[in-house]
This record gives structure tokens, sequence and C-alpha cells, in this order.
């Protein structure tokens, strides 16, 4: 497929690869998934920043790149971690424990900015129970593709239309 676009954002670059329906042979955006405007998105530095400053942050607003950025470099990090301990055979008791750290440091920050993105789009943070059901996870990751509510809403101003992001 063919985007006519200078710059995609991160979600736009997932969505074309994993749900290629997501645009038509012209680039027109189909159902309203994946916007096409032209917004501005958070730097990979500053959602990083922000993953860790608003780590217990409920409320509020996340934008995709807000989300995406800390979400993808985790698991990175993590997958990564875990292939590195598992290639060396038995792992030793000290790199288990580094693993539970570096996953317990994680999961608060993570949920917050997961209730942030589903605040984004006009809903309830308790949506994000949804990840202990089949297929939960599944339709989060969809529905975190979605581009939010533009302007305002009940949790907030649009976090594309501040002057600054941190």
């Amino acid at each position: 497929y063919r985007i006519n676009e200078q710059s995609l954002t991160m979600c736009q670059f997932f969505c074309g690869i994993f749900f290629n329906f997501c645009y038509n042979s012209r680039g027109v955006n189909l159902n309203g998934f994946c916007s096409n405007n032209k917004v501005k998105s958070m730097t990979f530095s500053n959602a990083i920043k922000s993953y860790f400053k608003r780590f217990i942050d409920f409320k509020g607003r996340s934008s995709r790149s807000e989300f995406w950025w800390p979400i993808i470099t985790i698991y990175i990090i993590t997958i990564v971690a875990v292939l590195s301990v598992s290639a060396f055979g038995s792992p030793e008791p000290w790199s288990n424990l580094i693993l539970l750290l570096w996953v317990g440091i994680n999961i608060l920050p993570a949920v917050a900015i997961s209730v942030r993105r589903l605040h984004d789009m006009n809903a309830t943070g308790w949506w994000y129970l949804l990840n202990f059901m089949f297929f939960g996870g599944v339709i989060l990751l969809i529905w975190f593709c979605y581009s939010g509510t533009v302007g305002e809403n009940k949790y907030g101003k649009d976090p594309l239309q501040k002057n600054e992001f941190l």
C-alpha cells in the first residue's frame, strides 16, 4: 500500500504492518482508524520521561506516541533480557531477581499509561480489566491504535493540542 504522507506516526506504521486494512490504495483513512491528520506527536525521549514522571498519574490523557514509545521499549528490553538469561543455560538467582525487579518497576507505570490512553479515547480506565479476560489484551491492543478524542473530553484537554508535552 502507498501512503502519501511525509511522516507517519508510530501507530500508523504498526497498523500498516499488522492491520493492512487501515488504508486503501490511495492512503485514505478507513473508518477513522489511525488518523491521517498531521498532528504533533511526542518524541521518544519525551515519551520515556513522561512514562516515568507520570508513573502514578491515573488522571488525564496520553497520546498514542506517549503510550507506544515506552511500551514498545519496555517489551523489547524485557524480551532481550529474558532471551539473554535463558541463552546461558540455567539462570543464576541474581539474574532472575533483576528480571523480577525490572518487571516490578514497570507494572505501575504501564497500567497508569494504559488508563490514560483509554481516557484519551473518552473511555473509563476500568476497561483495562479486559487484560484479564481471554483475548482481552488483543482487544485493548487494537483499541490503543485508535486515535484519541479530538479536543477536550471529560478526562482533560487533548494532549496533541498542548504547546509542550513536559
